[in-house]
């Protein structure tokens, strides 16, 4: 028998992701075990608009660096940063969140363009086999490095009250963190609607989010984050990229159907949720719940992304403020899809989502 495609096209404009889907009967649930991998290659150029007068310009410009959570793992096998401008000084440095960034600081640089090149290439590989961890709620006491990661920030507004009443709502019922994690990240992925509109700083945190019901990637994530903390549980805002390409997974237990997962490149962010006893777990919030595929290359992992912002990724004194634009360009290859579908449940989401391992039954 032919197999059926199905097709999730996730459309990329600067920073933004765009997943839908073609027919209504996409809204069901895919759950998937085995691995996942891929080699990929990208150039991120960062362009600044220096204006007059400008007496000093930091930029810290986040790397890619080998890290392993439960189902991801990175590693870099080349990598660069280089600028058309020379800079004054460049050196790496690493955050308190354990980031890497290379810092570039140019005195007295001329009025217009400046381009940062960063080009990278990663080997990614995902772990399905191993089920989500059955941690029961609410969690045990959380260490200080983690327990930071409930606190409330200016994106992520975990005490609002409409957050609030809605994290407690979608806890009605779960028995485990996992169990959680799947209710909110359900209903982000079928209440929240893409909207290219909602590309502007002041309309991407969680409240203007849940709000509208509209955003991109930066308002699910940090819808997702603020509805996980709100109930206690730790959750971290991850930047990175989505690179090009075509993933085919089995759509169904028979292998009659299949889906293709068709991605662009840009500009990403996802979520990581923390699981005592286990560490990070990857979401995305628009598209899978347990894990992200391997064409995520993982940049950073902060508290929120204007938390990252406020340690001066781009610093100027004098001259006034620099123009900032951003362009992606890479590729994938070797492209390693070894998973199989083990259930597949109808479920009202706008997206169909992956579940990472196999116990999240309905």
């Amino acid at each position: 028998m032919t197999a059926k495609a199905k097709i999730i096209q996730l459309l990329f404009v600067g920073v933004l992701v765009l997943a839908f889907c073609q027919a209504v009967s996409l809204a069901s649930t895919t759950h998937l075990t085995g691995t996942m991998s891929s080699h990929d290659t990208f150039v991120d150029t960062v362009k600044m608009t220096v204006p007059a007068a400008t007496r000093r310009l930091t930029a810290n410009v986040p790397e890619p660096s080998d890290i392993e959570i439960d189902g991801y793992s990175q590693k870099v096998e080349q990598i660069s940063v280089t600028s058309d401008l020379p800079p004054t000084t460049s050196g790496d440095v690493t955050d308190s969140y354990g980031n890497r960034y290379k810092v570039m600081s140019f005195q007295d640089p001329p009025p217009g363009t400046i381009n940062i090149i960063l080009k990278c290439t990663v080997s990614i590989h995902i772990d399905l086999t191993n089920s989500v961890p059955m941690v029961q709620m609410p969690l045990p006491d959380l260490t200080p490095d983690v327990a930071m990661f409930t606190l409330a920030t200016r994106d992520i507004q975990t005490e609002s009250p409409q957050i609030l009443a809605l994290a407690h709502s979608l806890a009605n019922g779960a028995k485990t963190e996992a169990d959680l994690c799947s209710n909110v990240a359900y209903w982000v992925a079928t209440n929240i609607r893409y909207n290219l509109n909602d590309i502007t700083d002041s309309s991407r945190d969680a409240l203007s989010t849940l709000n509208r019901k509209t955003g991109v990637c930066d308002g699910y994530t940090n819808l997702f984050v603020a509805l996980m903390r709100a109930n206690g549980v730790p959750a971290r805002f991850v930047g990175g990229i989505v690179l090009q390409g075509d993933l085919e997974y089995p759509a169904d237990p028979t292998g009659e159907e299949t889906e293709h997962v068709l991605s662009g490149t840009s500009p990403h962010s996802w979520a990581e949720v923390y699981f005592p006893g286990t560490g990070w777990v990857a979401y995305d919030p628009q598209q899978s719940i347990g894990f992200v595929d391997p064409h995520h290359v993982r940049l950073y992992a902060a508290q929120s992304e204007t938390d990252r912002r406020s340690s001066a990724q781009w610093r100027t004194e004098g001259g006034g403020t620099i123009g900032l634009g951003e362009t992606v360009t890479g590729t994938t290859g070797n492209d390693e899809i070894n998973v199989a579908c083990v259930l597949r449940e109808k479920y009202p989401a706008g997206v169909v989502m992956a579940e990472r391992g196999t116990v999240a039954t309905k």
